[in-house]
């Protein structure tokens, strides 16, 4: 996960990202581009001679100078952000979900393979205390959107489910949200590659001709 091996980018920007981290895959070369970024400005340090700021890196420090530019990324991509969730939580609200219920039956329907939809686990991709999961999970079911079952390998283990009913629910604010993000994430985008500190390639001439021409 970018988050996690990147530390000037908090991880709570990135778990409210659940439905463009797919769309747009910009952080799978982000730590080795800050790598390079870092190594570049050590050099530059070393000849200019000037104070810096010191982050580490894998165990590695190096220097990092804090540009007006970056305070700008930075501003940008909360401002991006704020307006992404924004938007998520009323396309929620206009099929009658809360932010946190919608929230709650994307995680369990998009969990990575390896995880199971236990309540624990649930809480920690939410952010929430164990007893707010709960009462979010028993109002939820009251509604027939989720249902809880136990697990066959472990039964004691309870695992949260979609029923057809918040599988159906889901769907629709997905297919809204993603329509949405694909026409309109390129500012959000933007601002996520300026902050992990390189620039998303744009086609030259040549490429543009040839799509002129197909």
């Amino acid at each position: 996960m970018v988050a996690s091996s990147i530390p000037n980018v908090p991880s709570v920007m990135i778990n409210r990202l659940h439905d463009v981290v797919c769309l747009f895959p910009v952080g799978a070369i982000a730590h080795k581009v800050l790598m390079n970024e870092a190594n570049a400005e050590a050099q530059d340090h070393s000849h200019e001679g000037g104070q810096s700021t010191l982050v580490t890196i894998k165990k590695k420090t190096l220097p990092m100078r804090i540009s007006i530019a970056d305070y700008r990324a930075l501003a940008e991509l909360r401002y991006r952000i704020r307006h992404f969730v924004r938007e998520s939580d009323a396309a929620a609200q206009e099929l009658g979900l809360e932010a946190q219920q919608y929230l709650l039956l994307l995680a369990v329907r998009g969990l990575p393979q390896e995880m199971k939809p236990t309540i624990r686990i649930l809480a920690e991709r939410l952010g929430l205390k164990h007893n707010s999961t709960v009462e979010l999970i028993n109002r939820m079911e009251s509604r027939g959107y989720v249902r809880r079952k136990r697990s066959r390998e472990d039964r004691r283990c309870i695992l949260v489910t979609l029923p057809p009913q918040g599988e159906k629910l889901l769907e629709q604010v997905v297919r809204q949200r993603i329509t949405q993000v694909r026409a309109g994430g390129v500012e959000l985008v933007d601002a996520m590659t300026a902050i992990l500190g390189y620039k998303r390639r744009r086609p030259n001439r040549s490429e543009e001709s040839s799509v002129r021409k197909a």
